[in-house]
């Protein structure tokens, strides 16, 4: 099972490379589709990556444009049979993180899983969010996750219609 994780960044090149850094404490394979809207180059923020064979990264050159927008130019790059996340360029992710999101998708039937946000600097989930495994709808998929759609993983049979 594959990773396909969407980010886009217009300036925040050190919480850029935090996030980089967090997906190698991750056991599984990722590819990032990354849409820089800085207008200079950043390859040297994440070729340690392509050097180290550590994960691959689809680099989109953009102009400024909105989240959505932006968003929406990698989803161009998703492929069949892979979890498809929306990072934020400032997030990270906690070591093993993606292993756990892939153990929930392969043991049950899930098309989204939902993650809490923790703030290791507060030592507290952000936001109040409930715990635990509740049914994700149409309904509710806003509700839970504290960031509207970036801890959300999906398969990518959710994404043919989004």
């Amino acid at each position: 099972m594959s990773f396909q994780i969407i980010v886009t960044t217009q300036d925040k090149f050190v919480e850029l490379v935090k996030l980089f850094d967090s997906l190698i404490d991750q056991n599984e394979v990722i590819e990032v589709i990354f849409v820089n809207q800085t207008g200079i180059d950043l390859s040297e923020f994440y070729q340690f990556s392509a050097d180290a064979d550590l994960f691959s990264i689809i680099e989109i050159k953009s102009p400024k444009c909105s989240l959505s927008k932006a968003r929406n130019k990698a989803l161009t790059h998703i492929r069949p049979n892979n979890i498809v996340a929306f990072a934020d360029d400032d997030c990270w992710y906690s070591p093993n993180l993606l292993g756990e999101v892939a153990t929930a998708f392969r043991e049950h039937d899930f098309n989204c899983v939902c993650v809490n946000v923790f703030d290791p600097g507060r030592n507290k989930y952000l936001g109040d969010r409930p715990t635990g495994r509740k049914k994700v709808g149409l309904r509710n998929i806003f509700s839970l996750p504290i960031s509207k759609i970036t801890n959300n993983f999906f398969r990518l049979k959710i994404t043919s219609w989004i």
